[in-house]
């Protein structure tokens, strides 16, 4: 196939062609270098696929560690270098450009020239895997799709934010991405409603395809997906039960399945074990956690205990930590300087909460909280700042990262998330309309802003996810 030159007339291009010329006249007069002495007659190529259209990769092929050649590919298909080896030659191919916003690897790269020509190199490109970041705006009644800039950990807008609902005041709460990563599901608390939504895989992108309703007053408001994909637990505060509804896999659209009780308590947030055993409810200004058992088969729960805390003071938020061993609670009511985190033990066998120690207070009121993915590190949203912490792998334990980071006078933050490559956390201010980003130092844990997206003027955005 004819081999095309993306950077023509670059002067590398040139010196690269003079030197494999010289080095080919240098193979020829050492008898093919390592070789047995045959002239380079064999040649080396292979196939490439995955490449996207206007794209090339530059392939080097090296010869006992020497540069012999260089090529351009701008297509899919089978590939020659223009240099040929002889018998006995070490070689290896290697991308040394990649094409823009792709990686291309090389498999079958490396050996030595035998009496054959060499076809089997196989280069493979692909796009990186994009990550996205949903958010509920409560007074827009919208849920927005920003994508993030894998370096940067900027967020860019994808298209126009989408409506949750038609009602007077839908009030969009919670929002949760299936573990595929096709579908999202947002809660309205104030028009009754479920929304399902598929997410375009290359943009992020939300397309409506169905929205349900719960029975009236129900108030539905937390969500979270089980990890198989099967099943979407909702937090009801007025209906003060969890409803369980089952996912069409094809579509994403929900079926109501069984629902399980609180014990006259509003519920308002949700957290699942890694493993999707268990599921735990916040019974918000009860001050108190519920544990249930799943059935996975079903998706039926079983009440297993009661956590409440001491002094009762109203529970904001819950994260449960990759590893499934320990869960933490936002706590602390309006205005209040006492809030903080507590720290409790999961029963891996059971399920049961026992908590682990006393507060770990923050600034004030802990509205919010997430754990990374690695689970090294808390981070905590509380009285307008986001502060971090180390979690102890033995004990649970929490130690500040340095000092609380400001997120600005009545920034009012609701919702916070890290993406799933543990690099950003992004925080949804529901009184400045933004959301904030910030970069995880991946060694400490600690945080550096990043600057700030704007939702749009009184959106007050709420829930915040990320995928």
């Amino acid at each position: 196939m004819q081999q095309l030159i993306s950077k023509s007339g670059s002067i590398r291009a040139i010196l690269m062609r003079l030197l494999s010329v010289v080095l080919a006249v240098v193979l020829v007069s050492c008898g093919g270098g390592s070789g047995s002495g045959d002239k380079p007659d064999k040649t080396v190529g292979g196939t490439i696929s995955g490449l996207a259209s206007g794209n090339s990769v530059e392939l080097d092929l090296l010869v006992t560690g020497a540069h012999a050649a260089f090529d351009n590919v701008n297509r899919d298909g089978s590939f020659q270098f223009a240099e040929n080896l002889s018998t006995g030659d070490g070689y290896e191919v290697r991308v040394s450009t990649q094409p823009s916003g792709q990686t291309c690897t090389v498999e079958n790269g490396a050996g030595t020239i035998n009496v054959s020509d060499v076809s089997n190199i196989v280069v493979t490109c692909a796009n990186p895997r994009l990550s996205f970041v949903y958010a509920t705006n409560e007074m827009a009644a919208t849920v927005a799709a920003y994508a993030i800039d894998s370096t940067t950990g900027a967020l860019s807008v994808v298209g126009s934010p989408v409506s949750t609902g038609t009602g007077t005041f839908p009030a969009p709460k919670g929002v949760a991405v299936d573990p595929s990563g096709k579908f999202a599901y947002v809660t309205n608390e104030g028009d009754n409603t479920i929304v399902t939504y598929q997410i375009n895989s290359a943009t992020g992108a939300l397309t409506v395809v169905a929205s349900i309703s719960t029975p009236a007053g129900s108030g539905p408001m937390g969500v979270v997906v089980d990890p198989a994909g099967k099943f979407v637990y909702i937090a009801e505060t007025g209906g003060k039960q969890i409803a369980t509804y089952s996912i069409n896999s094809a579509t994403g659209a929900l079926t109501y399945a069984n629902a399980s009780i609180s014990g006259g308590l509003e519920l308002y947030n949700l957290a699942m074990n890694p493993s999707g055993n268990y599921v735990y409810a916040t019974l918000g200004f009860g001050g108190s956690v519920n544990s249930f058992g799943i059935n996975r088969t079903t998706g039926a729960l079983t009440f297993l205990n009661n956590w409440s805390s001491v002094p009762v003071i109203s529970i904001n938020g819950i994260a449960v930590d990759p590893n499934g061993k320990y869960a933490y609670i936002a706590a602390g009511d309006g205005g209040s300087l006492d809030g903080g985190v507590y720290t409790l033990s999961i029963n891996t066998s059971t399920g049961v909460l026992t908590q682990q120690g006393s507060l770990k207070a923050t600034d004030g009121e802990a509205q919010a909280l997430v754990v990374d993915p690695t689970g090294k590190f808390l981070y905590v949203t509380s009285n307008n700042t986001v502060i971090a912490y180390v979690i102890n792998s033995t004990t649970g334990a929490l130690t500040a990262i340095g000092s609380p980071l400001n997120l600005g006078l009545n920034s009012s933050p609701r919702g916070i998330t890290v993406d799933r490559g543990g690099k950003f956390v992004y925080v949804a201010n529901s009184g400045t309309n933004t959301i904030a980003a910030f970069a995880i130092n991946v060694s400490t844990g600690a945080l550096t802003s990043i600057g700030t997206t704007a939702t749009g003027s009184n959106t007050q955005p709420q829930a915040i996810t990320s995928y």
